[in-house]
């Protein structure tokens, strides 16, 4: 008897690349963000989280900026932006897109989290791909979550423990300095409770 053949509809996906030169400009790309973190208050825009007594979330747009609300063109980002870019290429070819189809970032922001402060769910609807790039964390950083969209057999089995592909409920990633990761930008995720005592910062960004 020939055995049941299993087909996979619309896949969704997340690209992973770690950037080998990090560690050379870690230390210019941390004083930078804490710079613009001080020189730049919190963004009226963003929604804030946390403790609302002791703000420990910073998340600035920049809007009013030189820069256009678009954090990566200042060049103390460039190696971030030309790293950006060349996988931006690299994914765009994996994924057999038309070569004459070119992808940029058209929107970036900083985030900073410190202790205890976290991301409610949220996508980024309206741009192709959107991204992280993580400057700083460490082993107690809060991880990136992908929420299952489409449903999970949870919904119809709580006590359901088999954990594939087919069956989870969320995808859990916890990101290394240096890391970059690409999702669709309708992709539901959000970051859990940051329980570090280290700060957690990270450019986010769209694509289209």
């Amino acid at each position: 008897m020939d055995s049941i053949k299993i087909n996979t509809m619309f896949p969704t996906f997340y690209a992973i690349k770690n950037n080998s030169n990090h560690k050379k400009h870690k230390e210019d790309l941390v004083n930078f963000c804490y710079k613009m973190k001080k020189k730049k208050p919190q963004s009226e825009t963003w929604e804030k989280v946390g403790n609302s007594q002791d703000q420990n979330y910073y998340g600035s747009i920049l809007q009013n900026d030189s820069a256009g609300g678009a954090i990566l063109l200042y060049k103390e980002f460039k190696p971030i932006l030309e790293f950006i870019t060349k996988v931006v290429e690299e994914l765009g070819e994996e994924l057999k897109f038309p070569e004459n189809i070119e992808h940029s970032v058209t929107s970036s922001w900083l985030n900073i989290n410190s202790k205890n402060s976290w991301h409610r769910p949220h996508s980024h609807g309206g741009h192709l791909w959107s991204g992280v790039y993580y400057i700083k964390t460490d082993e107690n950083s809060a991880p990136i979550c992908f929420p299952n969209s489409v449903g999970s057999y949870q919904q119809h089995w709580p006590g359901f423990e088999i954990d594939s592909p087919y069956s989870c409920d969320m995808v859990s990633v916890i990101p290394k300095e240096g890391d970059l990761i690409i999702f669709p930008s309708w992709l539901v995720h959000y970051v859990p409770l940051h329980t570090g005592d280290e700060d957690r910062i990270n450019i986010a960004f769209n694509i289209d």
